[in-house]
């Protein structure tokens, strides 16, 4: 699992990660065990023209 790119909103203190995992519940584990906090989880695809 790797953290592709961040976006951040100073500010309405806002950040969104998007990471590449296999799955929302395998990523979610990671943070677990990290102690990393996290809000939603949301799995989304790339959109090409």
């Amino acid at each position: 699992m790797s953290m592709e790119r961040a976006f951040l909103n100073y500010d309405e203190g806002f950040g969104c990660c998007c990471w590449s995992a296999p799955s929302a519940e395998d990523l979610a584990a990671l943070f677990d065990r990290a102690g990393a906090a996290h809000e939603k989880i949301v799995p989304v695809e790339e959109m090409t023209a």
